[in-house]
């Protein structure tokens, strides 16, 4: 879908529509900073380093808990870069998604279309292929694989969730993550920088599936048993 400045702007309308109906005056307790940090360095192929991101920006973020790393497949082909943050402040996130944090950046939303990743046993993936570009002599171009992580329930976005739970879901939402899997298309093309984010998605998956509904199980059973793995 090529994105005309009328469709953007219904976009950052919508998702300030959403933000203002999911905000709650009720503060949530955050998660622990180091929530993520059990996220594995090497998925199959794809071995990481963590890449900091400046204070200024991280304050900034306000989010619970995040990673930021940079993969590389161990044979050489191109990597990727994971951002993945997480809280449970459902507000918090939505100001985040691309569409607002790169347009905000001074990038040009130029294309985005959700696709669906098959795996085994009927299960899929769900997500959104997302394309930025900056304008004039700045030829720099993104490609991101973006999908969410809600109480262990994978979404394409937070309209989704609404849909597929009613927009009061929201209140009861125990916490909720993003995952951004961005690539270059600088010296690849558009389409070598698609099968790039792609790829690793559907390496990483699996990884990311057990590790969230973990994370949603250890939610569940620490409230049944009056702990939390809040700070």
């Amino acid at each position: 879908m090529i994105v005309t400045p009328a469709a953007m702007s219904v976009l950052m309308v919508v998702s300030g529509l959403i933000y203002r109906t999911v905000a709650s005056p009720v503060k949530r307790i955050p998660l622990d900073p180091n929530t993520l940090s059990a996220f594995p360095l090497q998925i199959g192929d794809w071995v990481a380093e963590e890449v900091p991101i400046d204070p200024a920006i991280e304050d900034a973020m306000d989010v619970d808990s995040y990673v930021s790393r940079r993969y590389v497949r161990t044979d050489g082909q191109a990597g990727i870069s994971l951002y993945m943050p997480c809280g449970t402040d459902i507000a918090k996130l939505l100001q985040h998604i691309p569409e607002n944090c790169y347009v905000g950046a001074g990038w040009i939303l130029t294309n985005h279309r959700v696709v669906e990743l098959p795996f085994g046993n009927e299960d899929v993936l769900p997500g959104r292929i997302v394309q930025f570009a900056r304008s004039g002599l700045d030829m720099r171009k993104l490609v991101l694989f973006h999908f969410l992580v809600v109480d262990g329930e994978l979404f394409t976005s937070f309209s989704a969730v609404a849909k597929a739970k009613g927009w009061r879901h929201f209140a009861e939402v125990r916490y909720a993550a993003q995952v951004q899997i961005v690539s270059s298309a600088d010296s690849q093309s558009i389409e070598a920088a698609t099968q790039s984010v792609l790829n690793f998605a559907r390496d990483a998956y699996p990884t990311m599936k057990q590790f969230f509904q973990g994370l949603d199980a250890a939610f569940i059973a620490q409230e049944r048993d009056g702990t939390s793995v809040r700070k």
